[in-house]
């Protein structure tokens, strides 16, 4: 049994890592910001990012930190939404480093969601593993300075691991929710070209690599993707078929979800073939590894 300190414990992740780690007997306890936060019988601590504070209780009572905390990237990218992603993930993770260098402390692992994002914008039919190069864009710089941020609370803890995480598939939010409503209203389509690399997983196989950070020897970087990337074409139709709707509309032209969306169009009209290469040889089996059944669990 450990003690884990979870950041973002609210978040979709959050919400599902929790329940499996007090199943496996862990002890957890969640960072918030929001002083009437009561999240069942689980522990919880005061911080603020912006003050820069956190409760003094905080990093002595934890074994392990898990770092989920960080603006959504899923909104239109003002300038200000920008340095709202950017700051709200460097300021969070220097803040947990400042703790960590100012108190007596006894963790063990420090282990940190990061973003496919890493390798760039598209990278189109590259298959990517770990070893493959950072990308160019604005993803891109804010997976790198994250990274790095994370990178500086070694000296302060046993192992430190970065999951890169793709797109994952949960029914209560994320990319699922939003690909499947016009599918199920009868105006789904395609995106773009449609030929854009999608590296999905299952919110439950998501968490259980985090449970496999947690409680084996793992250190550097993790790609928290499923092993079966597929095209956003090939997803849009076996979403179809799952939900039984027909698809007969024409792509959804780049233009046009460049007009509606912003430079956040990228997150639509780009992608990556990445692989969990390094999850393979630590053994790592997912439950779903293919799109049909993890759609048919989650729908």
């Amino acid at each position: 049994m450990a003690r884990v300190l979870i950041t973002g414990g609210s978040g979709l992740i959050g919400r599902h890592l929790t329940p499996l780690l007090l199943r496996q007997g862990h002890e957890v306890a969640h960072l918030t910001r929001n002083p009437h936060y009561r999240p069942g019988d689980i522990k919880s601590f005061r911080w603020d990012v912006g003050q820069q504070a956190i409760d003094p209780a905080a990093i002595p009572w934890a074994e392990h930190i898990i770092h989920l905390a960080g603006e959504s990237v899923g909104q239109r990218w003002t300038k200000g939404v920008k340095n709202r992603i950017l700051h709200s993930r460097i300021a969070s993770t220097e803040l947990l480093r400042n703790q960590l260098a100012a108190t007596r402390h006894h963790l063990q692992s420090f282990i940190s969601a990061s973003a496919l994002g890493f390798y760039g914008d598209n990278t189109g039919n590259t298959l990517l593993t770990e070893a493959s190069p950072r990308g160019e864009g604005f993803l891109a710089d804010v997976v790198y300075a994250w990274e790095a941020a994370v990178d500086r609370t070694a000296p302060h803890a046993d192992r430190v691991v970065k999951i890169r995480i793709g797109v994952v598939l949960a029914k209560e939010g994320g990319a699922l929710p939003k690909m499947l409503a016009p599918v199920t209203w009868g105006v789904g389509a395609a995106l773009g070209s449609g030929r854009q690399w999608l590296s999905w997983l299952h919110v439950e196989d998501l968490c259980r690599i985090f449970l496999l950070a947690l409680t084996q020897p793992l250190q550097g970087v993790y790609n928290g993707v499923g092993p079966n990337p597929v095209t956003n074409k090939d997803f849009t139709q076996k979403l179809a078929k799952q939900v039984k709707r027909p698809l007969f509309l024409p792509p959804v032209p780049s233009f046009a979800l460049r007009l509606l969306l912003g430079e956040m169009a990228v997150l639509a009209l780009g992608g990556n073939r990445a692989q969990p290469a390094a999850l393979i040889e630590e053994g790592f089996t997912f439950t779903y590894a293919g799109l049909e059944p993890a759609l048919a669990n989650l729908l």
